[in-house]
């Protein structure tokens, strides 16, 4: 299991707000991405996996996102 942390001076994270990545990254090309503030294309699919991977962890971990 991969190790998490979200360390604060105030507490525990408890809530979460995310957004799953979505048509607005289909967008991107590699002559808007850099104006955009990414460093390069993203491969969309691949980011949503991630986002799913990472948003299980947290709730694994009693976070409500």
């Amino acid at each position: 299991m991969m190790s998490l942390g979200v360390h604060s001076e105030v507490a525990r994270l408890r809530e979460v707000l995310v957004h799953r990545p979505g048509l607005s990254l289909n967008r991107l090309t590699p002559r808007n991405c850099k104006g955009l503030l990414f460093d390069d294309v993203l491969w969309v699919e691949r980011a949503g996996q991630e986002h799913d991977i990472f948003v299980d962890a947290l709730r694994d971990r009693g976070v409500l996102v």
